[in-house]
């Protein structure tokens, strides 16, 4: 495999390894009750940062390891411990794209990202990751710190959705 394909075939599993967890229903439930405290956001994507370069540094993971780790960062950085079997699913998910991606099908990969990522963007599988895969390269331009963000109460998205914050005044 050539530099440029391996660099690609990376950056389609960061990139799905990152919609994994955004679209992960009990982490989400988890970050919106509080648990991770107020950089949980922070701490998901470093989740699933950490996770890729699990899986970089340790060749052929079976999916007990990783599902071992994530329940460890679940645990540890969310207070959180996820017994509805999403973490096996999750992490055999996630066994199988990183052995599509060595072997160049990132195609595969890219059918077979959660459906939950179409019905809550109103966009394809395709287009979540080519997101996340822009996310990716923006976020290396930027400081890595965390910062934390002052968004407006509402941000207009397409098609006359507005997403509205709460405020801090709790």
């Amino acid at each position: 495999m050539s530099l440029h394909a391996k660099m690609a075939s990376e950056s389609v599993f960061h990139a799905a390894v990152r919609t994994i967890f955004t679209n992960w229903t009990a982490l989400q439930l988890a970050i919106q009750h509080g648990m991770g405290g107020p950089y949980a956001r922070e701490k998901e994507r470093w989740l699933a940062d950490a996770a890729v370069q699990y899986f970089h540094d340790n060749v052929d993971l079976q999916p007990d390891e990783v599902e071992e780790f994530i329940n460890d960062i679940l645990n540890n950085e969310f207070d959180t411990i996820a017994d509805d079997g999403s973490v096996e699913e999750i992490s055999r998910k996630l066994c199988q794209f990183h052995r599509w991606c060595q072997e160049g099908h990132e195609s595969l990969v890219l059918e077979n990202l959660p459906k939950s990522c179409t019905t809550r963007t109103g966009t394809n599988s395709s287009q979540c990751v080519t997101e996340q895969m822009q996310n990716l390269s923006l976020e290396h331009t930027t400081n890595d710190a965390p910062t934390e963000s002052t968004p407006d109460s509402e941000t207009p998205l397409e098609e006359g959705w507005t997403v509205v914050r709460r405020s801090k005044n709790r």
